[in-house]
């Protein structure tokens, strides 16, 4: 329900019960709006997983695969700088990434999955 505040002016506006009423029903609603917004947060923390490994790059290119999970970001770690990773999903489900100037090596790389 949508909270309606009552407009007080000093000496005119009653201290009653239904304006302090109003004021009660305008607090429990805020506060059951902050707790489902906190078990929607849970819920999305609960899908996404967030991994760290060293993947190696063969001419800027990789694959990568986590059953159940989709892939929704990537970067590469180099020199204490981060570099987006273009993703393509295949259609066996493991994703195509490339990381721009990593030509043949081994990079640190994080990936953020979400439950599918």
């Amino acid at each position: 329900m949508a909270y309606t505040p009552t407009n007080w002016v000093t000496g005119q506006t009653p201290l009653s019960a239904a304006n302090l009423n109003n004021i009660e029903q305008g607090i429990s609603d805020l506060n059951s709006n902050i707790n489902d917004l906190n078990n929607d947060i849970a819920e999305v923390d609960a899908k996404i997983v967030l991994e760290q490994s060293n993947i190696t790059y063969t001419n800027g290119w990789t694959t990568k695969y986590k059953s159940g999970y989709a892939l929704l970001a990537a970067y590469a770690i180099r020199n204490d700088a981060s570099y987006p990773i273009v993703i393509n999903q295949r259609t066996d489900g493991s994703y195509t990434l490339f990381a721009q100037n990593a030509g043949n090596s081994t990079q640190l790389t994080q990936f953020i999955w979400i439950k599918k």
